[in-house]
């Protein structure tokens, strides 16, 4: 699984940043830092693909290219792909000598931007891109449903059927088996949690222990999912990386 570390103090800007590489690519998974010390931890923890640096991170601390700095002095980080975003034209010169960044994005900027220079640098084909961003299934009701993977917050076992969990809808399929259908949606970052439940690792706010099973927070969804003792060690990276979200 690739993953993309935005690091923008501004909450608001790096969510919509965040949903827009979501929307195309939903089987990388996004951090967010929101200041220079979280930024450093979370690089340091994980193996990052492709780094969103804001160069004003907030008072009273190092700025983004100075992360970049420290970064490119890890062994992993020296040849990894770094964009800067500012609203200051004239630090361009100083992002592609010091760091040799690869681009420069001026803000105010369009999420669309970030989304299509994430997907160029990781990689990504325009049709595969179409191909993978929905899925398409028959409902409970015989009627064919298309959703974006992305807005998938989870699925869950009922009744030998499957409810799929978006912030707006619940759709029932027909008569299928969990497994079927999380392979068919084919999502990295969807994984298993539960007997009863796979979730979408970027969609999660925090997990709480409870009894008998840890209870699982999404982000902007007020419906909850389980994480099985099972599950937890064996996926134990995504759920430690879901911290960071």
């Amino acid at each position: 699984m690739q993953k993309i570390l935005i690091v923008e103090d501004c909450h608001i800007q790096a969510n919509m940043f965040r949903e827009a590489i979501l929307k195309s690519l939903p089987d990388v998974y996004v951090f967010i830092a929101n200041q220079y010390n979280q930024a450093l931890d979370v690089s340091k923890k994980h193996d990052i693909d492709l780094f969103f640096l804001d160069i004003n991170i907030g008072l009273n601390q190092k700025n983004g290219i100075e992360l970049a700095e420290e970064l490119r002095k890890f062994e992993k980080y020296s040849l990894t792909w770094m964009v800067f975003i500012s609203a200051y034209a004239h630090h361009t010169l100083q992002a592609f000598k010091k760091v040799n960044c690869y681009d420069f994005i001026t803000k105010p900027c369009f999420p669309s931007k970030i989304q299509k220079v994430a997907a160029k640098l990781l990689g990504y084909k325009e049709k595969e891109l179409t191909s993978q961003t929905y899925f398409s299934f028959i409902n409970s009701e015989n009627k064919k449903i298309r959703v974006m993977k992305a807005d998938i917050f989870f699925i869950e076992s009922k009744n030998k059927k499957c409810a799929i969990h978006l912030q707006s809808n619940l759709f029932i399929t027909q008569r299928k088996s969990l497994i079927d259908v999380a392979k068919e949606i084919n999502m990295k970052t969807l994984v298993q949690s539960h007997k009863s439940f796979f979730v979408n690792a970027n969609k999660i706010k925090t997990i709480i222990e409870n009894k008998p099973c840890p209870e699982i927070f999404f982000s902007e969804y007020d419906k909850t999912a389980l994480l099985g003792r099972k599950f937890k060690s064996i996926n134990k990276n995504i759920f430690l990386m879901s911290k960071y979200g």
